[in-house]
């Protein structure tokens, strides 16, 4: 396993001497006895829990200064400014997001204080998954998608995930609904300002809903149409289906594949 630390300006390459243990993978579920039935039902919603990630390491160093060198140098990289943060696996080119919990200096043995440490970094993983390093994109062909039509995303992975579509319209659009035929989920967004050289951004891991005018992002969730939401990706193939009747909109559909492990 090769690792590193990935903030929002750099990263960090982990020498071979950081071991990592990371936590079990959990589901939110509890059971309750069936009444007047063998066995039990299940409660909750059996979505994945946060997991907590250790990183065992052994600073080395000549003098103080130098071993405590090393070890703010990796607490300076968690710096709440350069947020997210993420733990990258370069080997299998998956990362999961993390936020620092706590650090801990111990020697590695007495009358080695500052020479040789065994030490260790708590995280937590916030999403209980893996996900890709690198995005996978699919457009539109060239010349946007007309009313009823629909593009093909693949999530070949076996968790679904939650992309971030773009939306750009060729003409003024007040109204428009993007679909997944697969699940059935939809959104409805509805806008004056959304006209040539603008975008919708549609970030249904974060939550969000942006409108991008010139370069400048305007937080927009009121133009969400009440009875609609976020939609995720299933495994494998999803059509997602653009319907309006104000023209045809170029769709890019941005998405990591999950992983558990």
């Amino acid at each position: 396993m090769n690792l590193k630390f990935e903030n929002s300006e750099t990263s960090m390459t982990l020498s071979k001497n950081f071991l990592l243990e990371i936590g079990k993978y959990k589901r939110r579920v509890n059971t309750t006895d069936r009444y007047g039935k063998d066995g039990a039902v299940p409660t909750g919603d059996q979505m994945v829990d946060s997991r907590k990630i250790s990183l065992a390491y052994q600073p080395v160093a000549k003098s103080d200064s130098a071993y405590l060198d090393i070890i703010n140098d990796i607490i300076g990289f968690f710096n709440i400014s350069l947020t997210p943060f993420y733990l990258v696996d370069v080997e299998t080119a998956r990362r999961c997001e993390i936020v620092l919990l706590d650090a801990e200096d111990e020697a590695e043995v007495e009358g080695l204080e500052r020479r040789i440490g065994k030490n260790e970094l708590d995280f937590e993983m916030l999403d209980g998954h893996w996900e890709d390093s690198a995005a996978s994109i699919v457009y539109s062909d060239t010349g946007g998608i007309e009313t009823g039509e629909n593009i093909s995303v693949n999530n070949s992975a076996d968790i679904d995930c939650y992309p971030i579509i773009r939306i750009e319209p060729y003409q003024s659009n007040t109204n428009f609904t993007i679909k997944n035929l697969t699940t059935g989920a939809f959104f409805t967004l509805g806008s004056n300002s959304f006209v040539p050289g603008a975008e919708f951004i549609i970030n249904s891991q974060a939550g969000t809903i942006n409108l991008s005018i010139t370069g400048s992002l305007i937080e927009l969730s009121s133009a969400l149409a009440s009875g609609s939401g976020f939609i995720k990706l299933l495994p494998g193939i999803n059509q997602i289906e653009y319907t309006s009747v104000f023209g045809a909109v170029d769709v890019e559909v941005e998405f990591r594949k999950r992983y558990a492990f």
